[in-house]
Protein backbone atom coordinates (compact mmCIF):
# COMPACT_ATOMS: atom_id res chain seq x y z
CA UNK A 1 0.00 0.00 0.00
CA UNK A 2 1.32 3.39 -0.71
CA UNK A 3 1.26 6.09 1.63
CA UNK A 4 0.29 10.11 0.66
CA UNK A 5 3.74 11.06 2.07
CA UNK A 6 5.97 8.75 -0.42
CA UNK A 7 4.11 11.20 -3.56
CA UNK A 8 6.55 14.01 -4.33
CA UNK A 9 4.83 16.32 -6.35
CA UNK A 10 1.16 16.03 -5.17
CA UNK A 11 -1.09 19.07 -5.10
CA UNK A 12 -4.01 18.53 -3.12
CA UNK A 13 -5.09 16.04 -0.37
CA UNK A 14 -8.75 16.46 0.71
CA UNK A 15 -9.93 13.52 3.47
CA UNK A 16 -12.46 16.07 5.43
CA UNK A 17 -15.44 13.88 7.05
CA UNK A 18 -13.99 10.40 7.29
CA UNK A 19 -13.93 10.57 11.19
CA UNK A 20 -10.21 9.93 10.99
CA UNK A 21 -8.03 9.72 14.19
CA UNK A 22 -4.29 10.13 15.02
CA UNK A 23 -2.16 12.98 14.43
CA UNK A 24 -0.92 14.69 10.98
CA UNK A 25 2.41 13.37 9.92
CA UNK A 26 5.18 15.65 10.20
CA UNK A 27 6.10 14.82 6.57
CA UNK A 28 3.38 16.50 5.44
CA UNK A 29 5.02 19.86 5.87
CA UNK A 30 7.71 19.24 3.53
CA UNK A 31 5.49 18.84 0.65
CA UNK A 32 6.32 21.94 -1.52
CA UNK A 33 3.79 21.44 -4.23
CA UNK A 34 0.77 20.69 -2.06
CA UNK A 35 -2.13 23.66 -2.48
CA UNK A 36 -4.80 22.42 -0.68
CA UNK A 37 -5.12 19.94 2.12
CA UNK A 38 -8.47 19.53 3.81
CA UNK A 39 -8.75 17.44 7.25
CA UNK A 40 -11.64 19.09 8.19
CA UNK A 41 -14.43 17.31 10.51
CA UNK A 42 -12.75 14.30 11.38
CA UNK A 43 -11.04 13.50 15.10
CA UNK A 44 -7.38 13.94 14.68
CA UNK A 45 -5.02 15.28 17.72
CA UNK A 46 -1.77 16.42 18.35
CA UNK A 47 -0.04 19.46 16.79
CA UNK A 48 -0.32 20.64 12.84
CA UNK A 49 3.24 20.11 11.84
CA UNK A 50 4.57 23.69 11.40
CA UNK A 51 8.15 23.13 9.75
CA UNK A 52 8.40 22.95 6.36
CA UNK A 53 6.36 25.64 3.72
CA UNK A 54 3.30 23.30 2.88
CA UNK A 55 1.12 24.42 5.73
CA UNK A 56 2.21 27.65 6.37
CA UNK A 57 -0.52 28.78 3.44
CA UNK A 58 -3.08 26.80 4.26
CA UNK A 59 -6.21 28.06 5.32
CA UNK A 60 -7.40 27.50 8.64
CA UNK A 61 -11.34 25.68 7.60
CA UNK A 62 -8.53 22.94 6.68
CA UNK A 63 -8.14 22.02 10.65
CA UNK A 64 -12.24 23.40 11.31
CA UNK A 65 -14.10 20.21 13.46
CA UNK A 66 -10.59 18.81 15.10
CA UNK A 67 -10.96 19.93 18.30
CA UNK A 68 -7.37 18.23 19.35
CA UNK A 69 -5.61 19.77 16.90
CA UNK A 70 -3.01 22.59 17.95
CA UNK A 71 -0.44 24.21 16.88
CA UNK A 72 1.70 27.48 15.93
CA UNK A 73 -0.20 27.26 12.33
CA UNK A 74 -4.60 27.21 13.73
CA UNK A 75 -3.24 29.49 16.51
CA UNK A 76 -3.89 26.98 19.51
CA UNK A 77 -1.20 26.46 22.08
CA UNK A 78 -0.41 22.91 22.47
CA UNK A 79 0.46 20.80 25.90
CA UNK A 80 1.46 22.94 29.02
CA UNK A 81 0.64 26.17 26.78
CA UNK A 82 -3.11 25.29 26.95
CA UNK A 83 -3.25 24.18 30.34
CA UNK A 84 -3.24 28.09 32.39
CA UNK A 85 -6.31 28.75 30.41
CA UNK A 86 -8.22 25.68 31.65
CA UNK A 87 -7.00 26.10 35.07
CA UNK A 88 -8.15 29.85 34.95
CA UNK A 89 -11.70 29.29 33.81
CA UNK A 90 -12.30 26.49 36.82
CA UNK A 91 -10.38 28.81 39.27
CA UNK A 92 -13.13 31.81 38.24
CA UNK A 93 -16.17 29.20 38.59
CA UNK A 94 -14.33 28.17 41.74
CA UNK A 95 -14.25 32.04 43.43
CA UNK A 96 -17.25 32.41 41.71
CA UNK A 97 -18.63 29.38 44.13
CA UNK A 98 -17.53 30.25 47.38
CA UNK A 99 -18.81 34.17 46.90
CA UNK A 100 -22.10 32.56 46.38
CA UNK A 101 -21.55 30.17 49.26
CA UNK A 102 -20.25 33.16 51.90
CA UNK A 103 -23.27 35.55 51.32
CA UNK A 104 -25.68 32.63 51.89
CA UNK A 105 -23.94 31.64 54.92
CA UNK A 106 -23.88 35.47 55.98
CA UNK A 107 -27.36 35.92 55.03
CA UNK A 108 -28.33 33.39 57.34
CA UNK A 109 -26.55 34.46 60.09
CA UNK A 110 -28.10 37.52 59.85
CA UNK A 111 -31.08 36.68 59.46
CA UNK A 112 -30.67 34.08 62.68
CA UNK A 113 -28.86 37.44 64.39
CA UNK A 114 -32.28 39.13 63.97
CA UNK A 115 -34.78 36.97 64.97
CA UNK A 116 -32.57 36.15 68.01
CA UNK A 117 -32.16 39.37 69.08
CA UNK A 118 -36.12 40.22 68.35
CA UNK A 119 -37.82 37.08 70.24
CA UNK A 120 -35.19 37.07 73.17
CA UNK A 121 -33.86 40.31 73.60
CA UNK A 122 -36.20 42.60 72.82
CA UNK A 123 -39.69 42.12 75.38
CA UNK A 124 -42.46 41.55 73.48
CA UNK A 125 -45.61 44.34 74.55
CA UNK A 126 -47.61 42.21 77.40
CA UNK A 127 -51.09 41.89 76.31
CA UNK A 128 -53.30 44.24 77.81
CA UNK A 129 -56.84 43.09 79.05
CA UNK A 130 -60.25 44.89 79.68
CA UNK A 131 -61.20 44.81 82.98
CA UNK A 132 -65.07 44.36 82.85
CA UNK A 133 -66.32 44.13 86.32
Amino acid sequence: MMEISSLPSITEVDISHNLLTGTIPSTFGNFRTLEAFNVSYNQLTGPVPSLGIAFSRLHLSSFTGNEGLCGRVINKPCGADAEPKVKRIQSKKSTGAIIWIMATAFGVSLFILVAGIRFFVIPLPSPRYMNLD
